[in-house]
């Protein structure tokens, strides 16, 4: 019989072996992050307490790499789209892609993906509310752009999606109210967009 986990939604057979074992590890990625301990590779741009952010870069090591696209699919379990917003093998690139990740003890728990983006434009909330289209900004420097900033469920409402943007944004010398958005926004990503800039944003194309 097929039973769906109220905790992480997963559908499995409890009865079959397989099927159970994939669960616990499922579970146990989904309610409590991914498991991630400390290793000598790791980039750390903050640390207090239990709680640490990490950087990874286009020229991280590859093992640091696949560690920011197995946090990338696990906030991926929570959108529509068909793939991670980070994938390991991309080689670098114009965009110079970069994934911050918060750790709180040897859990992975949050992640904020940016990259530079020409195409952008500048838009206001009642426009945005309006769906009215403005114009794209012509000959616009590139611009530092948020992809996906996601933190695990039972870690929300902490301030760490805040603290994480902006850590990450001193990183790459941006400030936060100068950085673009990619759309769609989700619900609370729109209310930390507003409470980031509050008159006016910049919007990816």
């Amino acid at each position: 019989m097929t039973v769906r986990c109220p905790d992480c939604g997963l559908l499995y057979v409890p009865d079959s072996l397989e099927d159970a074992r994939y669960h616990r590890s499922f579970h146990a990625e989904t309610v409590n992050g991914l498991r991630a301990r400390s290793i000598k590779t790791d980039s750390v741009i903050f640390a207090e307490g239990n709680l640490r952010i990490t950087v990874v870069s286009p020229f991280s090591p590859i093992a640091q790499r696949r560690r920011a696209e197995r946090v990338a699919v696990l906030a991926n379990r929570e959108t529509p789209f068909d793939f991670a917003a980070y994938d390991a093998s991309e080689p670098p690139d114009e965009r110079d892609v970069h994934v911050f990740l918060v750790y709180e003890r040897d859990r992975a728990i949050g992640l904020l993906v940016v990259e530079k983006c020409r195409r952008v434009c500048r838009c206001s909330w009642p426009e945005w509310e309006a769906n009215e289209k403005p114009e794209e900004l012509s000959d616009h420097p590139p611009i530092w752009t948020v992809c996906m900033l996601w933190v695990l469920a039972r870690h929300r409402r902490r301030g760490l999606a805040t603290a994480l943007l902006q850590a990450g944004a001193r990183h790459v010398g941006a400030d936060v109210e100068s950085m673009a958005w990619y759309p769609p926004f989700t619900e609370p990503g729109e209310a930390l967009a507003r409470a980031c800039c509050p008159r006016t944003f910049y919007l990816a194309k």
